[in-house]
Formats: C-alpha cells, structure tokens, sequence
C-alpha cells in the first residue's frame, strides 16, 4: 500500500480581467480583480480566504479597494485537492492614481483537517494613463486641445468679420459713392 504523506498547499493567481484596448485604465474606470484560489496539495482544506496584503499607487499612497475580495457565490470555505474557486474585487481609478500603476498583492490562506495552516500570495499591476481624459459635456483640459479651441473660435470670428463687411458692401452701408 502506498500512502502519499500530507502535502497541503495552496496558489493563487490574481489578475485584472478587463484591461482596456489601450492597455490603460482611466480615471473613473472601474479595475475588475480575479483572485483564482487553487487547492494545489493531497488535503482537504477549509477556512479559505483572501486579503489585501497591500494595494498603492504610483505614488506610493494606500489604496483599498472599492469592493471585495468576495467569494464566488455558494462557495462554503473549502476546497478539496485540485478544487478552485474565484474570490473577485473592484476599484474606480482616481485623478491621484494618474500617470503610473496600481499594485495589487494579495493572500489568500486556508486550513488543513489538522490545523496546519497554508498560504499563498500574488501581485497585478494596471496600467494608468498619464492625464486625464476629459468628461462628456465638459470642455477638453489639455493644452493642444484648448490651443485648438482657440483657433476654431478665432477662424469663425473673422469668417463672420468677412461675412458683415461683404453684407454691407451689397447694401451700400459704408460706403461713399
């Protein structure tokens, strides 16, 4: 008879699972967490969780996220060998979070039948743009966009200027004979 000795163990890969078709999140944008826990060992295991170990900016500021980790629902805690399950959790990008990356590392730790305690960890970066996209309705902040701004307005200004001087031409307004 061949008995394998108890090998508990535990992995967990964390990722971000709607990355923009520009590669970058933007302020306002929702950053969607996967935590995917996989019972990797011969036992039976319970208790399972997940935490932030630590989640910054760019900057170096702490972070939390908006929601989660949650557990997949009806998970009820345990996994037997080869199981897995899927925790998941938000953050809204913030105007402080421009120009960089958010980190996110995360546990996740469970129990065996004999009390023996097994962890694992992963780390994801998103991607942030450098500045600020501009919101529905509201006027572009850039400069090359204001710069543009300006011209256009500067054009129709004096395509009406043209426009008044020619009216008053055709009607004689102005103008000695």
């Amino acid at each position: 008879m061949n008995i394998d000795a108890p090998a508990p163990a535990l992995s967990l890969v964390k990722s971000v699972t709607n990355l923009p078709a520009s590669g970058k999140f933007a302020v306002g944008d929702t950053v969607n967490f996967s935590f995917e826990v996989r019972n990797t060992g011969n036992m039976p295991l319970s208790g399972v969780a997940v935490t932030e170990k630590s989640f910054t900016n760019a900057a170096g500021s702490k972070l939390s996220l908006t929601s989660g980790p949650t557990a997949a629902p009806g998970f009820s805690g345990s996994l037997a060998p080869g199981e897995q399950t899927v925790f998941t959790g938000t953050y809204v990008v913030t105007e402080e979070d421009l120009g960089g990356e958010l980190t996110n590392t995360a546990a996740a730790s469970a129990e065996t039948v004999t009390g023996e305690q097994v962890s694992a960890e992963s780390t994801v970066s998103a991607l942030i743009q450098a500045v600020s996209t501009s919101v529905p309705g509201t006027l572009p902040t850039t400069g090359a966009a204001i710069g543009g701004l300006v011209a256009a307005l500067l054009l129709a200004m004096s395509a009406g200027a043209v426009l008044i001087l020619r009216r008053r031409r055709e009607v004689g307004v102005g103008i000695d004979r």
